[in-house]
């Protein structure tokens, strides 16, 4: 069975959220969806404005627990889908061979983008600069939502190339 592993800092919003967007988008595939922290030093729930961000969406987060990223996850993953680039280095930092299936969100649509050859796309028209994902922590709802829409903009487009 193949497992995705999204990763952000602290696994409480942007990883959360793109945990529970992708498990909707795949609910009828055998595909294992899960995601972590680089620094997560306890266990706890999602941000409550991504739970209710989620659930306007009709994605329901409210059971998340954090969980920090371990050797172990990093193993298990086929793909690992992190929000911003210091993730990625992170994960590449613990486990060096996870380097060929390690990307961020940007950058994995970017690339499906350009394997399809669909280089005039307005997605894959992203640049390096632009291929983090902002963190909403602390921020506003309006924020919060902003984020959650884009995650399941670039995961509906990832969704409709590989599955």
């Amino acid at each position: 069975m193949k497992m995705i592993l999204f990763v952000c800092t602290g696994n409480t919003c942007r990883s959360s959220m793109a945990e529970g967007i992708m498990k909707d988008l795949l609910k009828d595939k055998d595909i294992i969806i899960k995601s972590a922290g680089t620094d997560v030093f306890f266990s706890e729930p999602a941000n409550q404005k991504a739970i209710d961000i989620m659930s306007q969406m009709d994605v329901d987060i409210k059971n998340h627990l954090s969980q920090m990223l371990t050797e172990e996850l990093i193993e298990e993953a086929d793909l690992i889908l992190t929000m911003t680039h210091y993730h990625t280095d992170n994960v590449i930092r613990k486990y060096a061979k996870a380097i060929e299936k390690t990307f961020t969100l940007k950058e994995y649509l970017s690339l499906l983008l350009e394997k399809k050859g669909r280089t005039q796309d307005p997605d894959y028209q992203l640049n390096i600069d632009q291929m983090s994902l902002a963190d909403p922590y602390g921020q506003s709802i309006d924020v919060y939502r902003d984020t959650a829409k884009e995650i399941k903009r670039i995961l509906e487009r990832i969704v409709e190339m590989i599955f």
